[in-house]
């Protein structure tokens, strides 16, 4: 990909919203894990609920030892 402001390369990871009418980039891969708060769940996750989407996160579940899919 190019950078707006000049002819410069760049990489991006690049994904949808659940509704799949938003574009949303991110320099990581969107499948790794972070923390955020109390839970540690997917960077696609995070990047959604801080722009205001309401999803279905993947998060891990410490507890049981699995995961869970929680609406955040």
């Amino acid at each position: 990909m190019n950078k707006k402001n000049n002819n410069e390369k760049f990489s991006s990871y690049v994904f949808l919203n659940d509704e799949k009418d938003k574009v949303f980039s991110s320099n990581k891969n969107p499948d790794r894990f972070v923390y955020y708060g109390r839970y540690e769940m997917h960077i696609r996750d995070k990047i959604l609920i801080e722009s205001g989407y309401v999803t279905k996160a993947k998060v891990k579940w410490y507890g049981i030892g699995t995961f869970a899919y929680p609406y955040l």
